[in-house]
């Protein structure tokens, strides 16, 4: 999440009245529990959440969601967890950049997706190029 959306979320919460807290989290997930235990015991009542596959992070919010605080996941979400989450289209994205390429004539087109195969972001994003693609016919 770039630094510009997290200001404005910042932004958009202190003119409502509401403090945002923004906390960074290592990439193995090592505090996350302490983090979110610190932030409710300061009085943290909800959580806005980047989300990243991992089991650890699923039983979690897992836990948090059965103890009834509020998550909304931004960008990628657990399909197992019934909490909000706002996403980019990211399948139509996908499909409508495929189409593109192939109406310039391309017709080897490959996707390349890096090493979050498993978020709901890329797997709607593989099924928008799937629909277009002349591999996956």
């Amino acid at each position: 999440m770039a630094a510009s959306e997290l200001q404005g979320m910042s932004k958009a919460a202190f003119a409502r009245g509401y403090h945002l807290q923004i906390l960074l989290i290592d990439v193995g997930f090592r505090q996350l529990e302490h983090y979110l235990q610190a932030s409710l015991e300061s009085g943290v009542e909800a959580f806005i959440i980047y989300a990243r596959e991992n089991p650890k992070t699923l039983a979690l919010y897992a836990q948090l969601l059965a103890r009834g605080i509020p998550l909304v996941f931004i960008d990628r979400y657990y399909a197992s967890l019934k909490n909000d989450h706002v996403v980019y289209n990211d399948e139509e994205s996908s499909y409508q950049l495929t189409e593109k390429l192939i109406l310039k004539g391309h017709q080897r087109i490959a996707l390349v997706s890096g090493c979050e195969v498993a978020s709901s972001a890329v797997r709607a994003r593989i099924l928008g190029y799937q629909r277009l693609s002349p591999a996956s016919a």
